[in-house]
C-alpha cells in the first residue's frame, strides 16, 4: 500500500509539473506576442543580412582552384537569351576533373547528344543553377554570363517512379512532360533529359519528338533536349531554324562539348 501511495502521489507531481510548464509556456508566449513587431523587424534584419553574406562569400566560393566567377548581366529588352563563358556546376566547384563550357541560347533549343558520362545532365543543371543565381543576384560560376529573366524553370530529368501514388516511370514521365507544355512561356527555361524512357523505343521517339517539336514552335522558349535517339536528329530537319545540335563527348574522363 505504501508503494501504490508512493505511485499515486508521483503521478499528481507530473501532473502538477506539466501544468506549471504549460503555464509558463503560455505566459512566455503572450510576453513574446507583446512585442510582435520587434521580433518580426529583427528576424527579416537577420534574414536579410544572412542572405548578403551569402551573395558576398559567394564569390569566394566560385574562384577556388584559380576558377573565375562574375556578376551576371541581365538582360530587360524583350530578348530570351542565355550566355555563359567557362561556365561550371555551382555545387561541384571543387570537383578539379570538372571541364568549363560555353553556353549560348537565344530563343533557341539546343538538342545535345552523346554517350553516357559525358556531362550533359550536369551541364543542364549548370544552366538552370546558374539562371537561379543571376536572377537573386549572386556571383555565377563562370568567366562571363548574360541572361534574361526567366519566369520559370521546367525539368525533365532522372528517370523514378511513384509507387505510393500508383505512377510507373512512364507516366511520371508523361505528367512532368505535360507540365511544362501546358505551362511553360516563352520566358522559361526548360531541361529536358532523355524523354521517352520509359516505354518502347518507338513510342520514346514519338513522344520526345512531339514535345520537341511543341517547344521550337509553338511556346519557343530556351530549351535544351538531351536525347539518344538519332533518329530524333534526322527529324530536327522540318523543325525551325531556332533548333540547335550540339554533341558533347568524353575527354581524359573530363566532360566537354564540341
Amino acid at each position: 500500500n505504501a508503494l501504490l501511495d508512493l505511485i499515486s502521489d508521483l503521478d499528481k507531481a507530473e501532473e502538477n509539473k506539466a501544468m506549471a510548464l504549460q503555464d509558463i509556456f503560455r505566459r512566455l508566449l503572450e510576453k513574446f506576442d507583446q512585442k510582435y513587431d520587434k521580433w518580426s523587424q529583427a528576424i527579416r534584419c537577420i534574414a536579410c543580412f544572412d542572405a548578403l553574406i551569402s551573395l558576398s562569400k559567394s564569390k569566394q566560393i566560385f574562384e577556388v582552384n584559380g576558377s573565375s566567377s562574375c556578376m551576371p548581366e541581365i538582360v530587360w529588352d524583350g530578348e530570351q537569351v542565355f550566355v555563359a563563358k567557362e561556365l561550371r556546376n555551382a555545387t561541384l566547384i571543387d570537383t578539379r576533373e570538372l571541364i568549363s563550357n560555353d553556353v549560348e541560347l537565344q530563343n533557341q533549343t539546343l538538342v545535345l547528344t552523346g554517350s553516357n558520362m559525358t556531362g550533359k545532365t550536369t551541364l543542364m543543371r549548370s544552366i538552370g543553377l546558374a539562371a537561379i543565381l543571376a536572377q537573386v543576384g549572386a556571383y555565377v560560376p563562370a568567366s562571363y554570363c548574360k541572361v534574361s529573366p526567366v519566369d520559370r524553370i521546367f525539368t525533365r530529368i532522372g528517370a523514378y517512379d511513384q509507387a505510393m501514388e500508383a505512377q510507373s516511370t512512364f507516366m511520371v514521365e508523361l505528367n512532368e512532360a505535360a507540365l511544362l507544355v501546358n505551362r511553360s512561356t516563352k520566358a522559361s527555361l526548360v531541361l529536358v533529359d532523355e524523354l521517352g524512357r520509359g516505354t518502347s523505343t518507338f513510342d520514346g521517339i514519338a513522344i520526345a519528338h512531339a514535345v520537341l517539336q511543341e517547344i521550337s514552335q509553338n511556346i519557343q522558349c530556351r530549351t535544351i533536349f538531351s536525347k539518344y535517339f538519332h533518329s530524333i536528329i534526322e527529324g530536327i530537319q522540318s523543325l525551325p531554324i531556332s533548333v540547335k545540335v550540339d554533341h558533347m563527348v568524353e575527354k581524359t574522363n573530363k566532360h566537354n562539348p564540341t
